[in-house]
């Protein structure tokens, strides 16, 4: 059955959208709609996959879209009102005009936007006749949306979404940037590409990543026709360092190491790599041995570490033993990425 608006006194409400007076059931006009004969339109919205402006075996009727016509004016000629109705599940509608002009074709609520009639705007020009049915097929071009997001890889199921982070759109799935092959920018919402083909896509980074980082996980996912579709994150880790360390009993306090100053054994040393303060399942816990030395590996980048700080070198004599809340020394180093062993030294002051 199709989806009708008719036109009679009484039998319309008013909307503004764009500025426009729209009629819409139920509701009351100010004044009686105009009696005289009127013109029928009726027709389908389609698909038009082949942009041929034809209505072809295979094309899909396009539901939920919201159809204008020219409308019709009030019985004292003061007023005018556009038509509108929203096509049924078979693509069809029908509407009243006393005028000839523009039909215009538009997606329909926000909400099915989203689920399957994401397309652009369609204007065509129809005459009508008193007490004439016009008919028109209207050819629509739906397109399909991506977003997605490029997000850093911290460890411990910490992720932070990247903003200002150049993507391309890998559309045929090489693993390169070919010439052609567009481009986003993230922004707080991640990146967006639209009116691309359906399709099987994955999403690279333009610029070549400082050499600290990796792509841990490819983003990507398949693109449908009509709809907006969510790929899966673009995640990026930071490589690790190897780094040797020390502490010591800094025995005047001034940071360095001087003679006579030995190494702390048995201090545990965390690798706080996502610097949230907590020890996550993929962080490391070394213990220094019995000169105050241990080896790891750290992320590349400004990296805490967290020593559990012994008895008599703890702030009012309070410690980690006992059964007493843990005390930490939090130290943050800059780690570079290198092949060589990054060094790093604390030195803890007795109380």
């Amino acid at each position: 059955m199709r989806s009708r608006t008719t036109v009679s006194a009484g039998a319309f409400g008013i909307e503004a959208l764009e500025g426009r007076l729209l009629l819409s059931s139920p509701g009351d006009v100010p004044a009686a709609v105009a009696a005289a004969p009127l013109a029928r339109v009726t027709g389908h919205v389609f698909d038009d996959v082949n942009g041929n402006g034809v209505w072809d075996a295979g094309e899909e009727p396009v539901a939920n879209a919201a159809v204008t016509v020219p409308g019709v004016f009030t019985q004292d000629r003061t007023q005018f009102y556009e038509m509108r109705t929203n096509t049924n599940d078979a693509g069809e509608f029908e509407l009243e005009s006393q005028v000839s002009g523009l039909i215009v074709v538009r997606p329909g609520p926000s909400t099915l936007t989203v689920f399957g009639n994401l397309m652009d705007t369609k204007q065509m020009a129809i005459d009508v006749a008193d007490g004439q049915t016009t008919n028109v097929d209207v050819p629509v071009q739906r397109f399909a949306m991506v977003i997605g997001r490029v997000q850093e890889d911290r460890g411990g199921g910490a992720r932070v979404d990247q903003t200002g982070v150049r993507v391309y759109l890998d559309e045929n799935n090489n693993g390169k940037q070919d010439a052609g092959e567009p481009e986003a920018v993230t922004d707080g919402d991640g990146y967006r590409f639209d009116h691309i083909p359906p399709g099987k896509y994955r999403v690279g980074l333009v610029e070549t990543l400082a050499p600290y980082l990796r792509i841990s996980s490819q983003g990507g996912g398949v693109a449908v026709r009509g709809k907006m579709v969510e790929f899966s994150d673009l995640l990026i880790t930071r490589r690790s360092s190897k780094v040797s360390g020390l502490v010591f009993r800094d025995s005047n306090g001034n940071g360095v190491r001087d003679k006579g100053e030995e190494g702390l054994a048995g201090v545990r040393v965390h690798v706080d790599s996502n610097g949230d303060g907590v020890k996550s399942s993929d962080e490391v816990v070394v213990v220094t041995d019995a000169t105050g030395r241990f080896s790891t590996k750290a992320p590349v980048g400004n990296t805490s570490f967290r020593f559990i700080v012994p008895r008599d070198y703890a702030p009012l004599g309070l410690s980690s033993k006992d059964g007493q809340r843990p005390v930490y020394l939090i130290r943050r180093f800059n780690i570079p990425f290198t092949l060589d062993v990054v060094k790093v030294r604390v030195g803890l002051k007795p109380q």
